[in-house]
């Protein structure tokens, strides 16, 4: 019986497909179960330009999270270090996420807008402004701003 090399280069390819697939797999299940507890604690407020859901953890200096894509307020746990390090942190969804309709607010000056009536209603008056990624020209435009 010979083996030839273009079984053993196949059998090869078949077990990383099936080791990616499982890691993908286990990847998905761990992301649903960090982004249920994350959102196990989040609120809808309803500010001057409508409503906003939000999540807020720690004690301290608050930090105003503007989130990346495809998170919501569930991706606080992506810098949980800050609450960890005695910060409080505001992660509101931004429009088109979870719990904040998208209405006329999808312009990051539109949300950074929404952001200070958040802030009005949660009575918070001083914040240090951090954006990831999709949240970043909201983030820039909240400083701008605001």
């Amino acid at each position: 019986m010979t083996i030839k090399l273009r079984d053993v280069l196949f059998a090869i390819a078949a077990l990383l497909g099936l080791g990616f697939i499982w890691l993908v797999l286990r990847y998905r299940r761990w992301l649903a179960q960090v982004t249920e507890q994350a959102s196990a604690e989040s609120q809808i407020i309803q500010t001057r330009l409508g409503p906003v859901e939000y999540d807020r953890r720690g004690a301290g200096p608050v930090l105003l999270h503007f989130h990346g894509g495809n998170v919501g307020h569930k991706g606080w746990f992506t810098v949980a270090h800050l609450v960890e390090a005695g910060f409080q942190l505001l992660t509101p969804d931004r429009p088109g996420y979870l719990g904040t309709p998208l209405g006329d607010n999808g312009s990051p000056e539109a949300q950074a807008d929404l952001m200070a009536a958040l802030l009005d209603a949660l009575d918070i008056e001083q914040v240090a402004v951090i954006g990831a990624a999709a949240g970043g020209p909201g983030a820039l435009q909240f400083a701008l701003r605001h």
